[in-house]
Order: C-alpha cells, then sequence, then structure tokens
C-alpha cells in the first residue's frame, strides 16, 4: 500500500517459468507494477512459476518489504 524504491525487472525471477516478460511498469503513484507474461509456445508444464526477490526493496521510508 505504499511506494518503493529498488523494484525493477531484475527482481523478477523467471528462471522456472517458461515464458518471457515484457517491461514492468510503474503507476504513477509508485504502488502497482505491471507487466505482461508470454508464455512459451507448445510447452504445458504444471510447474511453472513467477518468483520475485524483495531484497533490497524499502517503501519511502526506508522500511524493508516483505512478501
Amino acid at each position: 500500500n505504499e511506494a518503493v524504491n529498488g523494484f525493477d525487472a531484475s527482481k523478477i525471477d523467471l528462471s522456472n517459468a517458461n515464458g518471457t516478460l515484457g517491461p514492468l511498469i510503474a503507476s504513477a503513484d509508485g504502488k502497482t507494477w505491471t507487466a505482461t507474461f508470454t508464455p512459451s509456445a507448445n510447452i504445458n508444464d504444471a510447474s511453472n512459476t513467477i518468483g520475485v526477490n524483495m531484497s533490497g526493496v524499502r517503501d519511502l521510508a526506508g522500511n524493508s518489504a516483505t512478501g
């Protein structure tokens, strides 16, 4: 519910995702981030995951992010 510093596409782990992520776009208030995930063609894998590394992400007051 707060804007953050230190978050960018390098924080997103696609190593088990079988696809690519488009550009990461922040909302004007810095609270919501969106990107389009495009799955690889002809892959059906129930173990696909997308992870987010929150280390180094902080709110504007300097508090560490959790999640």
